[in-house]
């Protein structure tokens, strides 16, 4: 798990930094990303103001629609919000609350429902493309 979330945390930091072309990361990878963010910050009790919230829903039925428009049904989905609540559980709030990589995901949740964030999200969705087309980690 915590390797995880350094990588996670990691790619996102470079492709932010723009050392990575963000298109170089692909749409389930960013997507799990988002997920992952908004899973470990709610599990750890951090407080999401209404408007971000509201901006994850929206970000995430996008998501959500853009991969089933475009993937191809022989290709494995990505972790489910389940898989990820069982696994903050199964490590528990001590290890995931306290990880190196938490400030890392906190920061891209709050990115990613930003107005650039968003913006970045409608240019990575503008395109029909294979969501697992790119890297991740």
């Amino acid at each position: 798990m915590r390797t995880k979330l350094r990588w996670l945390g990691f790619a996102w930091l470079v492709a932010l930094a723009g050392n990575a072309n963000a298109e170089n990361m692909s749409v389930n990878c960013e997507f799990g990303l988002l997920k992952q963010a908004h899973e470990t910050l709610v599990f750890c009790g951090e407080q999401i103001d209404p408007a971000s919230e509201a901006r994850y829903d929206k970000l995430k039925n996008e998501f959500s629609s853009f991969i089933a428009a475009n993937i191809d049904s022989k290709k494995a989905s990505d972790d489910s919000v389940e898989d990820i609540r069982r696994r903050l559980l199964q490590n528990g709030r001590e290890r995931a609350c306290k990880d190196r990589g938490y400030p890392l995901l906190r920061r891209a949740f709050f990115h990613y429902t930003s107005d650039i964030g968003m913006d970045g999200v409608s240019n990575l969705l503008n395109r029909a493309r294979d969501p697992s087309e790119g890297g991740c980690f």
